[in-house]
């Protein structure tokens, strides 16, 4: 793991850490999964997710196979209320109130230069429909007033047909692909142009 500097939240005060940068670098088996510090349904995902992954004879499963597959592990996700950033769950939570002051100070330094928020979902939000409970708390920080806008570009993904919507990330990689990148780029120009924020 490669250390970085950040933010931590310090009674009101935001508090910058790690500076200088540490020269050591920490094992990665040193570091606690996300799903290994939730309850055992977050785990069994984890495991399942990780079986899935590995497992070499599923390679060779039909086509039609492995879809149906993906689609009853998304309805076993959203039957157990699964949720893989526990910290969206509540306005009071520590990650989200770190969240809200920095974009805070970053709307504070913009003064009257127009800020749009976008809120970039996982894989779970646009393959599997997991609720996307994010998008309420980053669209309590919209105001007219200050030209601070909150767009919602899960939604619109989470409508792609399915076979859209496995194109979006790498088969073996769940950061977004170059047909993935083309869909965030048409959305986020969408949402510039009808809120008027670029004049060109």
């Amino acid at each position: 793991l490669v250390p970085k500097p950040y933010f931590a939240l310090e009674g009101d005060e935001l508090c910058l850490k790690n500076v200088p940068v540490p020269l050591q670098r920490p094992l990665a088996e040193t570091r606690v999964n996300e799903f290994h510090k939730g309850d055992n349904g977050s785990q069994w995902i984890h495991s399942s997710i990780n079986w899935y992954r590995t497992a070499p004879w599923l390679n060779n499963l039909p086509d039609f196979v492995q879809p149906r597959f993906l689609k009853f592990r998304g309805e076993a996700l959203r039957h157990m209320g699964f949720q893989p950033h526990p910290d969206y769950q509540s306005a009071r939570s520590g990650g989200w109130q770190l969240m809200q002051a920095i974009l805070k100070r970053l709307i504070a330094g913009a003064k009257s230069v127009p800020v749009l928020i976008v809120p970039i979902p996982t894989y779970f939000f646009y393959l599997y429909k997991v609720k996307p409970l994010y998008q309420t708390l980053f669209e309590s920080l919209a105001t007219a007033d200050k030209n601070v806008h909150v767009a919602d570009i899960t939604a619109p993904l989470a409508e792609m047909p399915w076979k859209m919507r496995r194109q979006l990330c790498f088969e073996h990689d769940t950061h977004f692909s170059p047909f993935g990148q083309q869909a965030l780029a048409r959305l986020l120009k969408q949402e510039i142009h009808k809120r008027g924020l670029l004049s060109c």
